[in-house]
């Protein structure tokens, strides 16, 4: 965040994907959702999405089908690269292979990425943020659910009531007894969830003020390295000066001297 508050902006990011994994399971999904929150749309233009490990396959072509699947799944990376973003395979695992993935990222224009701005302009919290939100999601989702259910067993305990069914009621009143247990279950879980927002927060400024204060000894180091080498190109030099201005005044009075 203080290279961006500086002026400074990304010329990209690249996302890696193993190309090995069988199955795009639901926490690849759920990592690559809140990366696009991260991000943010305009910033997808600045995207590589890398796949590697293409020594695992059976083949080039098996790797070219599932690559092809992964760029056509509507709920992976086929809305990112219809936003720009690119896919692109590091298949050799050479450093030519690399070079070619990065000068694909020094063509970007620099931009800033969505949490940059979230955090920095508008001054929002990580949870505020829409990463942060994007990793609330599902919990606010299940306490919906849970939310609905109870509602509905508690709206069945009164019609039980109602038609005098004490057995029907007492069932219904236990089942939301226990959704009552899940949505306190998740309600801890969202607290947990922030108390780590928290501490991500600090290590986050933590890691700044490290590489700061890590920048700014090297800075120091480099001007004390320059200045030790003036000061011992220096030294010759003035010696030289100061033998040359003695040699002259010598040879005055060795002059004058012997003229009298």
């Amino acid at each position: 965040m203080s290279r961006y508050r500086k002026g400074q902006t990304l010329h990209g990011i690249i996302y890696v994907h193993r190309i090995s994994d069988l199955r795009v399971g639901g926490l690849a999904k759920t990592h690559f959702r809140i990366f696009r929150k991260l991000c943010g749309d305009p910033f997808l233009q600045n995207v590589i999405i890398m796949t590697n490990l293409w020594s695992r396959l059976p083949s080039e072509l098996e790797g070219r089908r599932r690559a092809d699947e992964l760029a056509n799944l509507d709920d992976f990376f086929k809305p990112a690269i219809a936003k720009g973003a690119v896919m692109m395979h590091h298949m050799e695992d050479t450093v030519a292979s690399a070079h070619e993935i990065l000068r694909q990222i020094v063509k970007n224009h620099p931009r800033a990425l969505s949490i940059q701005e979230e955090i920095v302009d508008q001054r929002k919290t990580i949870t505020e943020t829409g990463a942060g939100m994007a990793l609330d999601e599902k919990l606010t989702l299940l306490a919906q659910q849970y939310e609905r259910k109870l509602k509905e067993q508690l709206e069945a305990a009164e019609e039980a009531r109602i038609e005098r069914d004490e057995e029907t009621r007492n069932e219904q009143l236990e089942e939301a007894e226990r959704i009552r247990h899940l949505l306190d279950a998740l309600e801890e879980e969202k607290c947990n969830q922030a108390r780590q927002y928290q501490l991500l927060q600090e290590q986050f400024a933590e890691a700044e003020r490290n590489h700061e204060q890590a920048m700014r000894e090297a800075e120091e180091s480099q001007v004390a390295r320059r200045q030790e080498a003036k000061a011992q190109t220096a030294g010759p030099v003035g010696l030289l000066r100061m033998w040359h201005v003695l040699s002259t005044v010598l040879g005055r009075w060795t002059l004058t001297t012997s003229a009298q």
